[in-house]
């Protein structure tokens, strides 16, 4: 076995062993983007009661989500978007909705987050205005941030996304930088960036 096989055997492992993880990664299907939108709904809405919550396709790692909400025994319209498994967009047509879709983080998770948040939000936000130069050499940068926000870091960066690996409710996104033969594995839980880790080329292939 040559050095490289060795070291793409260990880091696949470590992040195993990180996460926990008993099993090997699973396949995103339709089934998995309704259960993503209902515990959305559910921390943004505060919303149990699901029927009739169907998933459609609409293209590579992309889904819609529709259904009802029953509320007080009335059914009200539920909807999701689900992309590169996160919940983009989550909306309730019901009592105590203000009619306006949810994207990112729901409410109860950006109050958990408290002041460091606003802290990490405003440093990330001054890094995008600073020169490319530095090419995220501290992926702490990236921590904490919302999955969509942190994609979009990623491609501005000349990052462009390889795989995903499904690993019990996280996932393993690995990133690829061909001007600086660079592989980057982000985990996101629950819409947010968790770890960012450098990783062996082969990782990207």
């Amino acid at each position: 076995m040559n050095i490289n096989s060795i070291k793409t055997t260990l880091a696949a492992a470590a992040m195993t062993l990180t996460l926990a993880a008993p099993g090997a990664a699973m396949a995103y299907g339709k089934h998995d983007a309704i259960s993503d939108c209902e515990k959305r709904l559910r921390h943004e809405y505060n919303l149990h009661n699901f029927r009739d919550m169907e998933a459609e396709r609409l293209g590579d790692d992309t889904y819609k989500v529709t259904g009802d909400a029953k509320v007080d025994g009335k059914r009200h319209p539920v909807k999701c978007k689900i992309k590169d498994r996160h919940v983009v967009t989550a909306k309730y047509n019901g009592p105590d909705s203000d009619d306006k879709e949810k994207e990112g983080l729901s409410n109860k998770q950006k109050a958990a987050l408290g002041v460091a948040a606003v802290v990490a939000a405003a440093a990330v936000a001054s890094q995008a205005n600073k020169d490319e130069k530095n090419d995220f050499d501290n992926l702490d940068t990236l921590v904490g941030m919302r999955a969509s926000s942190g994609e979009r870091e990623l491609e501005d960066h000349g990052y462009n996304h390889r795989k995903t690996l499904k690993v019990k409710d996280k996932s393993i996104a690995y990133w690829w930088n061909s001007h600086r033969d660079r592989c980057i594995a982000v985990t996101t839980g629950d819409g947010r960036f968790e770890r960012a880790m450098d990783q062996p080329e082969a990782m990207c292939n």
